[in-house]
């Protein structure tokens, strides 16, 4: 289960990061 957690987790925050820096290329182009 902790693992499972785990995973989601670091997914998430690539995720967001990935979005975020597509944000922030679409504002600054």
């Amino acid at each position: 289960m902790k693992w499972l957690v785990y995973r989601l987790y670091v997914q998430f925050i690539l995720f967001f990061n990935i979005s975020l820096s597509h944000i922030f290329i679409n504002h600054v182009a």
